[in-house]
């Protein structure tokens, strides 16, 4: 095994840079988890190859964003399981993305997992405190846990949150960076 894994550096934030090909909404959905398939699978072939441990903390970055982006892509077929294990397998490498405990949560939320949706929001707001659609989700999800439950199957699983579900965000993902120049922008309107 090499100590240097020259993978790392010719894989910059591939995933990521998959991702903005697509756009938000690319058309060919199965295509673009195609990509993300393949850049996961690359990815994990150049983490084999490293014992460096910053090389290793990058690819695992890079894994992470990967499933975070595919899993975007499965919950927007509506594909809510898949896309759940790609979320989770996403924090498994790198337990810092909040937004993939917000994405996460908010399938949980939709499919009316409610203690699994507040536990992922508690986590992002953990990681990000002021990250509002976490804010949003975890409120509403406390409320539609505290109501009584229906009896009707049909109602059990979609008109207890037709009401709430269209006021929360939608899933995110990997936000852009924010620079210093945005940063200090950003502390001077808070100082205001």
């Amino acid at each position: 095994m090499s100590t240097n894994c020259e993978c790392a550096s010719n894989i910059p934030n591939f995933c990521l840079l998959q991702g903005k090909a697509f756009g938000d909404t690319p058309k060919d959905k199965d295509g673009a988890i195609e990509v993300y398939t393949y850049c996961i699978n690359e990815t994990k072939k150049c983490l084999s190859f490293t014992e460096n441990p910053v090389s290793k903390e990058k690819l695992c970055k890079q894994i992470a964003i990967g499933y975070n982006e595919r899993g975007f892509m499965k919950y927007q077929k509506v594909d809510f399981d898949s896309a759940i294990a790609d979320y989770s397998k996403a924090l498994s490498y790198d337990a810092s993305l909040y937004f993939t405990f917000y994405n996460r949560g908010l399938i949980h939320y939709r499919l009316g997992r409610f203690n699994e949706a507040i536990a992922d929001m508690k986590e992002a707001l953990s990681l990000h405190p002021d990250f509002e659609p976490a804010k949003q989700c975890l409120a509403q999800a406390n409320i539609d846990k505290s109501r009584p439950k229906h009896t009707d199957t049909f109602n059990a699983t979609s008109s207890q949150n037709i009401d709430s579900e269209s006021s929360l965000p939608g899933t995110q993902r990997m936000p852009e960076p924010i620079s210093k120049e945005e940063k200090t922008q950003e502390s001077h309107k808070d100082a205001s």
